[in-house]
């Protein structure tokens, strides 16, 4: 089915059991925690596959706390995400895949840095916006979108947070996805990378069940920053060293 090894496979689902589980926690997470660990593993997980998986779980997640959803907002969100990911996909289709790992490893840090800050912007429809176009870019180039929308949210009740992301990340993954396809980096290739990582996402949820309202976002935050600063710079640094 593909030429992915059975112990690259195992691995991916794995990482992808751990990020639902804590999207399905604190409402966002699975991208900024897998995205980095899975570009490692195979760059081609990044980031048509990774976009495929996050889809799978924001209707899950969005299905079950759907009643705490609050459309005005994510109307806000959806009218800035639109020019972000249109921007996206031109980036996306300009810029040479030998120089992707360095925009990845770029954008990686960066969501580490935002959700590092502690900013704590007004909430208005004009902020809903503007983190909608910044995580349209980035989660469209990265599959790693969250940040700018959780650094509006951080101060919101959890189930609140969950249904409005699931929502917004619901609406970016298939702009996403269409703006990818454009570019010329989706294939068949991709939607099997995607079809054999799918149960260790609804592993990831059916285990959420058990730990929501038992973990604290505060004692896995500085771990997961930890891991993606570490992996983006590592994907700066790759195509650096291959050159010299």
């Amino acid at each position: 089915m593909s030429d992915l090894p059975l112990l690259t496979i195992v691995a991916a689902n794995i990482i992808l059991a751990l990020g639902a589980c804590l999207q399905c926690t604190i409402g966002f997470g699975i991208a900024l925690l897998s995205a980095p660990l899975l570009n490692m593993m195979d760059p081609r997980f990044i980031p048509g596959p990774m976009i495929m998986n996050s889809t799978v779980l924001t209707v899950i997640l969005l299905i079950r706390e759907r009643r705490s959803l609050r459309l005005r907002e994510f109307y806000w969100s959806i009218a800035g995400n639109i020019p972000g990911t249109v921007l996206a996909g031109i980036t996306l289709a300009v810029v040479p895949v030998r120089f992707f790992d360095v925009l990845f490893g770029v954008l990686i840090v960066l969501a580490v840095v935002i959700s590092a800050l502690g900013y704590r912007p007004p909430f208005t429809g004009a902020t809903c916006s503007v983190a909608g176009a910044a995580a349209g870019f980035m989660g469209t180039c990265t599959a790693v979108g969250g940040p700018p929308m959780a650094l509006l949210y951080q101060d919101a009740e959890p189930s609140h947070i969950r249904a409005n992301l699931s929502a917004y990340f619901l609406f970016a993954s298939f702009a996403g996805l269409i703006a990818i396809y454009f570019s010329g980096r989706l294939s068949l290739v991709h939607g099997r990378m995607f079809i054999m990582c799918v149960p260790g996402v609804l592993t990831g949820f059916f285990i959420s069940r058990f730990v929501v309202g038992r973990i604290s976002p505060q004692w896995i935050r500085p771990l997961i920053l930890g891991v993606a600063t570490t992996a983006g710079i590592l994907a700066i640094a790759k195509p650096l060293l291959a050159g010299s």
